[in-house]
């Protein structure tokens, strides 16, 4: 990830590669294989405390092992999974819009997103149940979409003097003194009566 500035703007560049093997010793073809993912972003502070922000991104997610062989019983979340050895990687473009304002009592942040996904990998259920609660997922692959508007806000409410926190510090020797007291009772059955806390 490199990033850098020029006057109001902030520009990052990222760009990552990686490499999988996955060997099989019986029943199924091993795998190799590799994705390239890289993204674009700007950050463009408007004021002191406000920026727009802009990102795009294209992105590779290779299959796991549970995606490719899964051949029996997760309990964990009581299906029964059957892995698809032809699943190849997800390739998925992203771009994402923002307003934000990062300082001050009150920030808030407004972004919208649109990420499409060729290939999307996940657990197709099958409609067969085999009893017990459980499930058969199968794994396959298509392509989604998904797109949202999120809203995120922060509020500090120290700002309001009702809601400002009190903070109470205990003297050694009173908190001492209560749990002699508090024994006492216990044991002799005495009257508690503890004094001397001043708020």
């Amino acid at each position: 990830m490199e990033e850098f500035e020029a006057g109001p703007l902030r520009y990052e560049l990222g760009v990552r590669h990686e490499w999988q093997k996955i060997d099989v010793t019986k029943g199924s073809r091993s795998r190799q294989h590799g994705g390239t993912s890289g993204s674009a972003g700007v950050t463009w502070t408007l004021a002191p405390e406000y920026a727009l922000t802009a990102s795009l991104s294209h992105s590779k997610r290779l299959p796991i092992a549970e995606e490719l062989y899964a051949n029996g019983i997760h309990a964990a979340t009581r299906t029964i999974e059957t892995g698809n050895e032809h699943l190849k990687a997800e390739s998925a473009t992203n771009i994402d819009i923002g307003f934000t304002k990062f300082a001050g009592d009150f920030q808030f942040g407004l972004n919208t997103y649109y990420n499409y996904i060729d290939g999307y990998i996940y657990g197709k259920d099958t409609s067969y149940s085999p009893g017990a609660g459980y499930r058969h997922l199968h794994y396959v692959q298509q392509d989604a979409v998904f797109n949202a508007v999120k809203l995120k806000h922060h509020i500090n409410l120290l700002i309001i003097p009702s809601l400002r926190y009190k903070v109470i510090l205990l003297k050694p020797s009173f908190v001492v003194e209560a749990i002699c007291r508090v024994f006492r009772l216990i044991v002799f059955r005495l009257p508690l009566n503890i004094n001397g806390l001043n708020l």
